[in-house]
């Protein structure tokens, strides 16, 4: 773990992708769902580069119609419908009829997803037609491709039900409209979420307060990401006076899904909320990096530090990244050797001088982001431990407070103004204290 941490920034570039992706993310998930009987007008047809043909929405080179009739549309609904109802009233059958057989290894996955449904606590589920959807690239086959916006919310997790927008295709059977393809069928929505039960064949374990998505026959691995989910939210309680109160859903399959597209292929694990109609905040996820699972699981740091992310999220978005970061690192690496082994894993060694000023949260991520993590960890260690542990969540409360609780809010601007109500000191001040914390931490060789 700890060669990863250093190499590939195990926790790095979470925060500030997280307010860069976030307001994406929100805007994504709340697009707005029409009635079928009110399609949109045709696009005009599209001339693809070193294409022959021309491609009219919806449909292939070889389809023969110009644009989805009413009826095309009602079979698709109504095929969507049935897929919904069949996992709520576990019919297998019926979920397997709306899919294409012919198409035996994506039927094959559809049955995997079938029995993941089966793993997992669906308390609501329903599929809504949004339109046609202009192919990006060729198709191969006539393919009807539909807008589909997936509404499910699992029970005891989900405060409301979350929403995901995607790209479904169906092929004609028969005489009749079967699914062929789901989740970004040709690959436009480039930031779409993932839904749990698409993927490989999973196992789940939950306790109410956390629910670990694991691989087929890894239920010990599922309870040990439970156990480290408790373990690091005591750690929350004991050392910044704060707890996670939302119930979470860790995914943490060998399954690739959307993870290289909400973060970097780097980090090891990314936190998430989820949104339902009208933007409200409908769940929480942490998502491990499918290369990482048995590594995040052998760590006793990176789930703590995702925890402590969940626990300061009412006043993480008002944050500066040290002091986002700072505390993560801190509670991560508290009881797991400190600033020493934090300073160890992430390769740094020297006595470099820091400069007066604390670190910048629109730079924090890029050039030297590893001296910044420790730099960080520095200055919420020194103020834990000489002004009390109260102070680092008084300094949280304090940003948040003047703020106004306005996302636009620019916490560096502030942070003199701040440090000298809570602190009674000056950022070079503090960047002094974290420069000696940082010295006299320094591996010694």
């Amino acid at each position: 773990m700890a060669d990863r941490l250093v190499t590939g920034d195990v926790m790095g570039q979470r925060w500030g992708r997280r307010v860069r992706w976030g307001g994406l993310v929100v805007g994504l998930m709340v697009a707005g769902v029409f009635l079928y009987s009110h399609p949109p007008m045709p696009p005009s047809p599209r001339v693809f580069r070193n294409q022959a043909g021309v491609i009219v929405p919806g449909y292939s080179l070889n389809g023969t119609l110009a644009y989805p009739s009413k009826n095309d549309v009602a079979q698709v609904v109504q095929a969507l419908n049935s897929r919904a109802q069949a996992v709520l009233d576990g019919d297998r059958a019926a979920f397997l009829s709306t899919v294409d057989s012919s198409h035996r290894s994506f039927y094959g996955r559809q049955e995997k997803a079938w029995a993941n449904t089966r793993q997992l606590p669906l308390a609501s589920l329903s599929f809504a037609y949004d339109g046609v959807v202009e192919p990006d690239v060729p198709l191969r086959t006539a393919t009807f491709l539909a807008r589909v916006i997936t509404t499910y919310r699992l029970a005891g997790y989900d405060t409301t039900p979350v929403q995901v927008e995607d790209g479904f295709s169906f092929v004609k059977r028969h005489g009749t409209w079967k699914l062929a393809g789901v989740g970004d069928a040709d690959g436009q929505f480039t930031q779409g979420l993932p839904v749990p039960w698409e993927g490989s064949s999973i196992d789940t374990y939950g306790d109410g307060d956390y629910l670990a998505v694991v691989d087929r026959g890894r239920l010990s691995l599922a309870r040990r990401i439970v156990a480290l989910c408790h373990e690091g939210n005591r750690d929350d309680a004991r050392l910044l006076g704060l707890e996670n109160t939302r119930p979470t859903v860790v995914l943490a399959t060998s399954h690739a899904g959307s993870f290289k597209k909400v973060t970097g292929p780097d980090a090891e694990a990314i936190t998430y909320p989820l949104t339902g109609p009208g933007g409200i905040t409908a769940g929480w996820r942490v998502m491990v990096n499918p290369h990482d699972v048995d590594q995040v699981a052998a760590s006793t740091v990176v789930l703590p530090h995702e925890l402590t992310h969940l626990a300061t999220q009412d006043y993480l978005a008002y944050l500066p990244s040290w002091l986002a970061e700072g505390s993560a690192e801190y509670v991560g690496w508290h009881t797991r050797g400190g600033l020493p082994a934090a300073m160890r894993a992430r390769g740094y060694r020297s006595r470099r001088e820091l400069t007066d000023k604390l670190p910048s949260s629109s730079t924090f991520y890029g050039q030297d982001v590893q001296l910044n993590y420790v730099e960080a960890m520095a200055l919420v260690s020194w103020i834990e431990r000489h002004r009390g542990t109260s102070s680092v969540l008084s300094l949280m409360r304090a940003y948040a407070d003047a703020s106004g609780w306005n996302l636009s809010y620019d916490a560096d601007t502030a942070t003199p103004q701040i440090l000298h109500q809570v602190l009674a000191m000056t950022p070079a001040s503090l960047a002094s204290a974290a420069q000696a914390e940082l010295n006299s931490a320094i591996p010694k060789t």
